[in-house]
């Protein structure tokens, strides 16, 4: 479109632009008149690479600044899912590092008369989940 019709067309009583929209019949050509744009735009304007004064963006360049700043809070997201389930296991590895030191003499009489590792292992555990239970009902 002339530029002499869109003002007609706008009817905005100043001289100046501030956004122009190129629609494309196909999708697989944006990149391309994003270029030829650019250089016309460059030739009008009077002005070089880097003396430009105006941007060209295309929905595709959009859309990929879109995705990397999802991808960075889904990194980040990770990395505090990581650092919880950390946590998590070094309480409950202190948990059952202080129930077995709490419990060294029941552990000596368990293997004393029998008791195997996997035995006495699934009995703490079960003591473990019977006392985070308890504090859940109580609390």
């Amino acid at each position: 479109m002339p530029i002499s019709a869109a003002r007609a067309i706008l009817d905005s009583g100043n001289d100046e632009l501030d956004s122009i929209s190129v629609k494309v019949s196909s999708a697989d050509i944006v990149d391309q008149v994003v270029n030829q744009t650019d250089l016309k735009l460059m030739l009008s304007r009077h002005v070089t690479d880097k003396t430009k004064d105006y941007t060209v963006t295309s929905p595709t360049a959009i859309q990929e600044r879109i995705q990397s700043v999802t991808q960075t809070f889904t990194i980040f997201l990770a990395a505090i899912a990581a650092v919880s389930l950390i946590v998590g296991a070094v309480g409950i590895a202190n948990t059952m590092f202080t129930a077995v030191l709490e419990k060294t003499r029941e552990i000596g009489i368990m293997k004393a008369i029998g008791a195997k590792n996997k035995d006495i292992m699934l009995i703490f555990f079960l003591i473990l989940h019977w006392s985070v239970l308890s504090e859940e009902l109580s609390g």
